[in-house]
C-alpha cells in the first residue's frame, strides 16, 4: 500500500477529525446558550436546543461518512485502509481533552462505512486497550458539594455553586420543595 496507503490514512483521519471538531464546536455553541435560555425563562427554546443537541451527533456523523466516501472513493470500504486511519486517529487524539468522544465518533463512522456487524477490533477502538492515561495537572471536570447530610443543604450548596444572572423568587422555598421531592 506504501505511499498511497499513507495518503489514504491521512485523508481519512483528516475527514474524521474535521467531523469530530465540527461536532464538538457545534455542541459547545448550543450548550453555551443554556444559561441565557434559563435566565430568560425561554423554556421552549431550551427544549429545542436539547433536541438539536440530541440530533447533532447523528447529523455530523452522516456528513462525515459522506465526506469519507468522497475522499477515499472505493478505498472507503477497505478494512486495511481503516486500520491505518485508526492508527493515525489514535495518535492525533491521544492528548485531546475529548479523546473518548473522538474515538467513539471514529467508531460510528468506521462501522457505518464498513457495514460492521459485531465487533471489529482491528478497525474500532475498544475499551481500555485504546485509552491513553489521563493527562496530569489538568483542571478538574467536576465539582464536589457537601450537603452535610441533608438533601436541602446539598441542594442549597449546588444552587449556590452556580450563580445565575437573575434572582430567585424564593430560593429557600424552592430548595425545600426540591429536597422534599428528592427525598420522596
Amino acid at each position: 500500500m506504501g505511499d498511497r496507503g499513507a495518503h489514504l490514512a491521512r485523508v481519512g483521519a483528516d475527514a474524521v477529525r474535521h467531523g469530530v471538531d465540527a461536532y464538538l464546536a457545534e455542541r459547545a455553541r448550543i450548550t453555551a446558550r443554556a444559561p441565557g435560555r434559563f435566565e430568560r425563562r425561554e423554556w421552549a427554546a431550551g427544549q429545542e436546543d436539547a433536541r438539536e443537541r440530541l440530533d447533532l451527533r447523528d447529523r455530523v456523523v452522516a456528513a462525515t461518512i459522506a465526506a469519507v466516501r468522497v475522499e477515499l472513493g472505493a478505498a472507503a470500504v477497505d478494512p486495511g485502509v481503516w486500520r491505518r486511519i485508526k492508527e493515525r486517529h489514535a495518535a492525533e487524539v491521544a492528548a485531546h481533552p475529548a479523546a473518548e468522544i473522538a474515538r467513539s465518533f471514529f467508531n460510528s463512522v468506521a462501522r457505518r462505512v464498513l457495514g460492521t456487524v459485531g465487533v471489529a477490533p482491528e478497525v474500532e477502538f475498544l475499551a481500555a486497550e485504546d485509552r491513553s492515561p489521563p493527562a496530569a495537572g489538568g483542571a478538574p471536570v467536576f465539582r464536589v458539594f457537601d450537603g452535610g447530610g441533608s438533601s436541602a443543604a446539598l441542594l442549597s450548596a449546588v444552587v449556590g455553586g452556580f450563580p445565575l444572572g437573575v434572582p430567585w423568587e424564593d430560593l429557600a422555598r424552592d430548595v425545600r420543595l426540591a429536597a422534599t421531592e428528592l427525598d420522596a
